[in-house]
């Protein structure tokens, strides 16, 4: 039986394998030799067998993933676990000898994508809405709730923000104000009614109502500096145009690009602002703290006990969490250290937990799988991939809109391809 070449997944995959190299080369070269929490995670080199599986997982993974039949969407998912989640892990396996736990876990996790969300079906009748509904509906609930937002925080606004400046100081400012309405509702507001609001607007071509929301996400991120907010409003814009090919082949030629101008501007002008934004921060600083995770609660979890069921456990800490892998991991006690699902599994349950999460995760995109979503809307996912990416599972669902983007997905996009077409 022979197989039939895509070449649109081999150049995917080419390029995929010169990214990895790419990434390679930073943590030897620049990483590793002038960031202090690398160094100090090293653990020499790792026995032959070690090293073997972890060359091994990303090129199998990157064949696998270019021959397995799946639908696009599952694919598009499962090629940023690969390229985002196990590319780092395996690199910090094969140069720090990190624990092999974190990279078969994520190699289950890159499996569990494609059984769960290929065959997992969930679907009942939600309100159906008429298009010209849609728009307005959206645009009054934004208006509505961004006042208090407006109110609280407009005469605190910097607006160096929107050169990347001062964005630690406009936090701060943020949690000084902040109360519980803009606690919860930031993120639900920033990632995904706003946001959603601007496809629509687009799609609808009502431009001025477009035009109108992108102000909205601006003035969200510059309410509270979080970089996920600027640069989601031009990802989810972006990722509005093209097949899921292309939208995978602008997210891996800007990766190539950027991770290469980082060591040019390395090399040249001995800088390391690109370096410690894009391949550090991108990608190798939730690896590290994936580590960081596993070799502080290894043996010791805390059964959710700083979570929602806070309750049922003892918290044995007097930080929370993120505090506490801030110190153990950064040296900065002041540091949130959020990390996606399988360390939040991990610490919680052991790698049990991790399995858990990795399960629930999966059932939410074979959820999106089945609703018959446009990949229009692939930006929304986008930012809910990257918020498991950073965030506890419960934080994911509950603080950051997880649950929502469900809720709204059932109503306002379900079957949005057959309506609006790929």
């Amino acid at each position: 039986m022979s197989i039939k070449i895509d070449r649109s997944r081999f150049f995917i995959a080419a390029l995929s394998i010169v990214l990895y190299f790419l990434l390679s080369y930073s943590l030897v070269n620049i990483i590793q030799p002038n960031y202090y929490e690398f160094v100090k995670f090293d653990e020499g080199e790792p026995e032959f067998e070690i090293l073997l599986i972890s060359y091994f997982i990303p090129f199998f993974l990157t064949f696998i993933l270019f021959v397995l039949p799946n639908s696009q969407f599952i694919y598009t998912i499962q090629f940023f676990i690969l390229v985002v989640i196990v590319y780092p892990a395996s690199i910090l396996l094969t140069y720090l000898n990190t624990d092999i736990r974190i990279i078969i876990l994520n190699t289950v996790y890159f499996f569990a994508i494609y059984v769960v969300g290929n065959f997992f079906s969930l679907k009942f009748r939600t309100p159906i809405l008429k298009e010209s509904q849609k728009v307005f509906l959206l645009f009054l609930i934004s208006i509505i709730l961004i006042i208090p937002f407006v109110v609280i925080f407009g005469p605190h606004l910097n607006l160096q923000n929107l050169l990347l400046n001062y964005i630690y100081e406009s936090r701060e400012v943020e949690t000084e104000l902040s109360n519980t309405y803009t606690g919860y509702l930031y993120t639900p507001l920033s990632n995904i009614i706003i946001p959603l609001l601007l496809l629509l607007a687009i799609l609808h071509r009502q431009y001025g109502k477009a035009v109108f929301a992108f102000g909205m996400l601006m003035f969200m991120f510059l309410v509270g500096g979080h970089k996920l907010v600027f640069f989601g409003a031009f990802a989810i814009t972006l990722f509005y145009f093209g097949t899921y090919y292309q939208k995978i082949l602008i997210f891996l030629v800007g990766s190539i690009g950027l991770v290469l101008i980082s060591i040019v501007t390395f090399y040249v002008a001995h800088d390391f602002v690109m370096t410690s934004i894009v391949p550090r921060r991108i990608f190798f600083l939730p690896a590290l703290l994936e580590v960081a995770y596993f070799d502080f609660f290894d043996g010791e979890p805390i059964f959710w006990s700083d979570s929602v069921l806070r309750g049922i456990f003892k918290y044995p800490f007097e930080i929370s969490t993120r505090n506490l892998i801030g110190k153990h991991a950064l040296s900065n006690v002041d540091t949130n250290a959020n990390n996606g699902i399988i360390s939040d599994g991990f610490m919680n349950f052991g790698v049990i937990g991790s399995l858990i999460n990795i399960l629930f995760v999966g059932l939410i995109y074979g959820i999106f799988n089945t609703l018959n979503i446009s990949q229009r809307f692939f930006g929304l996912i986008f930012l809910l991939f990257f918020t498991f990416y950073s965030s506890y599972f419960f934080t994911s669902m509950l603080t950051h809109g997880g649950i929502l983007l469900i809720v709204v997905a059932y109503i306002f996009l379900k079957d949005s391809k057959t309506s609006y077409g790929n």
